[in-house]
C-alpha cells in the first residue's frame, strides 16, 4: 500500500488470501506509533466477517471488546 512507510499511520495493513474468495485482513500496530502498546494488539477480519485479535500478554480486553472500540 502506498502509505505503508508513512510514519503518521498507526497500523500496518496486510491481506492474505487462501483462495479467490477466502481471505484475512490483518491490522498490526506499527512500532513507534500511538498503537504500539495497544491492549488489543493485532486485529484480523476474515471474508466471513469473523473478527479476531491477537491480544498481548496481560491484556484485559477481549476480541469482541476490541472491535467495539
Amino acid at each position: 500500500m502506498s502509505w505503508a512507510n508513512d510514519g503518521s499511520k498507526r497500523y500496518t495493513i496486510s491481506l492474505s488470501a487462501s483462495t479467490e474468495t477466502s481471505y484475512t485482513l490483518t491490522a498490526a500496530p506499527k512500532t513507534g506509533s500511538a498503537q504500539a502498546y495497544d491492549k488489543c494488539g493485532t486485529l484480523t477480519l476474515t471474508n466471513t466477517g469473523t473478527q479476531g485479535a491477537s491480544l498481548p500478554t496481560g491484556s484485559s480486553m477481549s476480541a469482541a471488546e476490541c472491535w467495539k472500540r
